[in-house]
């Protein structure tokens, strides 16, 4: 069992390197799916600033579906806040807090990801002590 580990780690490194030299040939789906990318950039440059998975999904079969992830992926700048939002999701819809209404949480994650800092100083100023 111990040599048959090793021997896959072993594989895993060849597999390593070669990903890291974009030597794809043990890899026919990854190399079929660069090979597009590469041909849809040759002969679309003005379309390679929409990379990815969804750079490969056709238009004309699929128009719906193509619209709204382009619709979704401008939501978020970059993924920072994409991810940030889930985490923070996660924190607070936790297993002791799972009666929260969708509304509840709407309005605790939007406080979570808010770069919103209270002006302490000025909230206490204005405050009229009562006696």
């Amino acid at each position: 069992m111990i040599s048959a580990v090793n021997a896959f780690k072993a594989k895993l490194g060849v597999w390593t390197s070669h990903l890291g030299n974009r030597t794809l040939h043990h890899f026919p789906n990854l190399e079929k799916m660069s090979q597009a990318i590469e041909d849809k950039e040759a002969y679309h440059p003005e379309q390679s600033k929409e990379s990815g998975f969804w750079g490969l999904v056709s238009r004309e079969k699929f128009p719906l579906l193509t619209a709204c992830a382009l619709k979704v992926s401008a939501y978020f700048g970059s993924t920072y806040l994409c991810k940030m939002a889930f985490s923070q999701m996660k924190i607070i819809k936790s297993k002791y807090r799972s009666r929260l209404t969708d509304r509840h949480l709407t309005d605790c994650l939007r406080l979570a990801v808010c770069s919103y800092e209270p002006d302490y100083k000025a909230l206490t100023d204005s405050v009229q002590p009562s006696h």
